[in-house]
């Protein structure tokens, strides 16, 4: 649905640019071919006798209904010229245009998919970084550099009990649970959401496990979102007073 609703637009455009081209051919064919009279057999047709006419002949000319045999080879009798005008008509029109509407619909598709794979990432995304907020909550409180890395390292220390200098899922969803501070929940992480946490496993090693180094990447980039989300509901919070004095004044 949102394809469509997206394609409609893009899609009507090329719709014109074809229409525009076809009329343009049906006012030459009037014009050139206006006078040539066909028998096709059952009655005299002339397939040009007007513009309403000649709009239809392009149309059937363009869905390749009979143009070739009940329609140019007549007139191309009468006239040569007709063979250039009628062949560059299919390869403009035929061809080309009626291509082009298809690869802009075809594209707008491809958009749209792209489009709700990034939302469902981020919407993953959000879910993953909420599991580990609880968890990055203090390092708010360091007020140093020093102090977060000591922090970093006591939760490294607590969580990677084979010290072995890399974390699996397990040992990452033990040590988150406990890592929480007393009274909070505890939601599972699943493989989907390590993934989401590691960026597709960029911060992960090639065992998919994660170093120290992606540990601290992934603490901090996380904390990073908060402050961002607490200083964006800050200035909500700011905009509503101000507004709510102006209209108390």
């Amino acid at each position: 649905i949102m394809a469509l609703s997206s394609s409609i637009q893009p899609v009507f455009q090329a719709f014109m640019v074809l229409l525009l081209v076809t009329a343009v051919y049906s006012v030459l064919g009037v014009t050139f071919f206006g006078r040539i009279v066909v028998d096709d057999g059952v009655d005299e047709v002339a397939y040009f006798s007007s513009f309403t006419a000649g709009l239809f002949t392009m149309f059937q000319t363009l869905t390749g209904d009979g143009w070739a045999s009940e329609i140019a080879r007549p007139i191309m009798k009468e006239n040569i010229g007709a063979s250039f005008f009628f062949v560059s008509y299919i390869l403009i029109a035929g061809m080309v245009l009626t291509n082009v509407m298809v690869a802009v619909l075809l594209e707008e598709f491809a958009k749209a998919g792209k489009q709700q794979e990034l939302e469902d990432e981020a919407a993953n995304t959000v879910r993953a970084n909420g599991l580990l907020e609880e968890v990055v909550a203090p390092l708010r409180l360091c007020r140093t550099a020093a102090e977060e890395q000591a922090h970093i390292k006591r939760l490294w220390d607590m969580m990677d009990a084979d010290k072995n200098g890399v974390l699996d899922l397990g040992e990452l969803k033990k040590g988150l649970h406990m890592s929480l501070p007393p009274g909070a929940e505890f939601r599972d992480i699943s493989a989907a959401d390590l993934d989401d946490l590691t960026l597709q496993g960029r911060l992960c090693d090639h065992n998919g496990n994660i170093a120290y180094e992606g540990f601290v990447t992934m603490l901090r980039r996380i904390l990073a979102q908060q402050l961002q989300r607490q200083e964006e509901d800050g200035l909500d919070l700011l905009d509503k007073l101000d507004s709510t004095s102006h209209e108390v004044a």
